[in-house]
């Protein structure tokens, strides 16, 4: 198996229109057109979001708005607008690289941080199919990682961000 791969940082901003703003015409640089967003209903344990990615020349940002009550909404008025909110690295199959950690004594979170289980092993993000789950605080020296897995091409909000990247 492969070493994880850094995809995107993901910063939670309190306006998303002003923050894709200021990345692309103060920093110069480029926006993707496709939006993206989460329905609360569908994933209550994070809450619902509307999003944009930033080429920043080879990394990808996230920009995350929370819209309604969540924990991101929470996450935002804890921490402020504009804050880095965490590291998203990818690899190829969660559930090997979950029992590839719990074999070291490592055990994967949720994203409100209580350990997944070996008959959970990480959150579909609906309706995306993409597969997350985190690195726990106290391993990974303080920030917030991501760890993700792409759900189906047909569905996968990362693999239609790439398809549809024309730079």
């Amino acid at each position: 198996m492969s070493a994880p791969r850094t995809d995107r940082i993901a910063i939670v901003v309190k306006d998303l229109e002003r923050t894709a703003s200021f990345y692309t015409n103060i920093l110069g640089m480029q926006r993707h057109p496709m939006e993206f967003g989460v329905d609360a209903a569908v994933n209550e344990s994070i809450g619902g979001m509307k999003g944009a990615f930033i080429d920043a020349n080879g990394l990808w940002l996230a920009l995350i708005q929370p819209v309604g009550p969540g924990p991101l909404m929470k996450y935002l008025e804890e921490k402020g607008d504009g804050h880095i909110a965490e590291l998203i690295v990818e690899v190829d199959d969660l559930g090997t690289y979950y029992d590839k950690l719990k074999a070291n004594g490592v055990t994967l979170n949720n994203i409100n941080g209580t350990p997944l289980s070996e008959e959970k092993k990480f959150h579909v993000l609906e309706p995306y199919g993409d597969k997350l789950a985190y690195m726990p605080e106290n391993v990974s020296c303080g920030i917030t990682i991501e760890v993700f897995e792409r759900g189906p091409r047909e569905t996968s909000l990362i693999h239609q961000r790439d398809d549809t990247w024309n730079n």
